[in-house]
């Protein structure tokens, strides 16, 4: 059984389940291909109605790890040392941002598809939006392949048939 929701209300469901690992900011802390990453955090981002620089860079961790941050930090406290015996500085940029610009790209690009694309490679059964959360997100308008199942307190269940 497969979900599609929001991380910030996993803890909501206390099935342990596969999606947690699709779209989790985690998922990069283990054994998968950057390329598996950038597609379930572009995926996990599909309903969004903005995708700026500031969204991605919010929640850097998710997509980037901690590659820029460490790089970043370690560049400072060299340059540091660097400046105490007189040596250049060494410049280095906090984040990539051809990577940040072809993500706002792709994401483009994959919200001009339609849901049921983006959801195949992961099996989903059923979806769940929290409208308080993400209210602009109009899943019931912007996906056809839905029933509801339940709806209580703005969190809404749905039963996903993939067409």
């Amino acid at each position: 059984m497969k979900w599609y929701m929001q991380m910030e209300n996993c803890h909501r469901l206390f099935l342990h389940t596969l999606i947690i690992m699709y779209i989790s900011r985690e998922a990069n802390l283990f054994f998968l291909p950057q390329e598996e990453i950038r597609q379930r955090f572009l995926g996990a981002h599909y309903f969004d109605i903005t995708f700026t620089r500031d969204n991605i860079l919010s929640v850097e961790r998710e997509i980037f790890g901690v590659y820029y941050i460490d790089r970043y930090a370690h560049a400072i406290s060299e340059n540091r040392i660097r400046k105490l015996f007189g040596l250049p500085l060494i410049f280095t940029e906090r984040y990539s941002e051809d990577k940040i610009n072809s993500l706002i790209r792709d994401m483009s690009e994959l919200q001009s598809s339609q849901f049921t694309e983006v959801a195949t490679p992961y099996r989903i059964d059923y979806f769940i939006w929290d409208k308080k959360e993400n209210p602009d997100w109009n899943v019931d308008q912007k996906v056809s392949s839905i029933e509801m199942l339940y709806e209580s307190d703005g969190l809404v269940v749905y039963k996903y048939n993939e067409n």
